[in-house]
């Protein structure tokens, strides 16, 4: 990690500063090469590590010279969500985010398009697997599979994935989707917050809160 190579992080002044009077290592730890890219989560230091990422892509691992004729080092990406809710008043930049930044400089200086991987909603591997396992824990208690419900406050993924995959979509309106008029709804259609995306959204259900849904499913 860009934390364990701290010579990848000059952006840094104190690291420069370590590098040079050799608190620092500067040498590549035995582990290398890496074979692979996972993004489970938002990095916190976006730039060191974009820096890194590019560094491993256009090298294939290897962090020596730059390998641009090797296929290249499998990607894979979790949540391609562009932007989250928090405590913050406006939305926060999420992993779907940092790869979309991410694309762009890889093709710009390999020339080539950045292959992804996506898992995660709304991709149909995480309804599938999600869905199967759920009908695996009800066979174990006798129980039959009649319906499922996808559950969330981001349009784009929670509503999109549960409508592409055959499940009743639930929007809740505590996150990036806030009406405060709405208890509890059927038939909502909403706008995406992505502009390249035309076409408004339906969900089967919205709720204030993912509490009063469910109360509605138990009376």
């Amino acid at each position: 990690t860009v934390r364990h190579i701290p010579m990848f992080d000059v952006i840094s002044h104190r690291n420069r500063i370590a590098l040079k009077s050799g608190v620092l290592p500067d040498e590549l730890p035995d582990y290398m090469p890496i074979e692979g890219i996972v993004i489970a989560n938002t990095p916190v230091n976006w730039d060191a590590h974009v820096q890194f990422l590019l560094d491993l892509l256009l090298t294939r691992g290897q962090l020596r010279a730059s390998d641009k004729k090797s296929s290249q080092l499998p990607l894979i990406a979790c949540n391609p969500d562009l932007v989250w809710a928090s405590e913050y008043h406006l939305p926060r930049l999420a992993c779907g985010a940092f790869v979309h930044m991410l694309a762009p400089l890889y093709e710009e200086m390999s020339g080539r398009e950045l292959e992804v991987t996506w898992i995660g909603k709304p991709t149909e591997v995480t309804y599938k697997y999600a869905l199967n396992s759920l009908r695996e824990q009800a066979a174990s208690l006798g129980q039959q599979l009649n319906e499922v419900y996808g559950i969330g406050d981001n349009v784009d993924v929670d509503v999109v994935g549960a409508n592409n995959n055959g499940l009743n979509s639930v929007l809740v309106c505590t996150g990036l989707y806030k009406n405060e008029k709405i208890d509890l709804t059927r038939n909502v259609t909403v706008r995406s917050k992505r502009a390249s995306v035309v076409d408004p959204i339906t969900a089967d259900y919205a709720a204030s809160n993912i509490g009063r849904f469910i109360d509605h499913l138990l009376g």
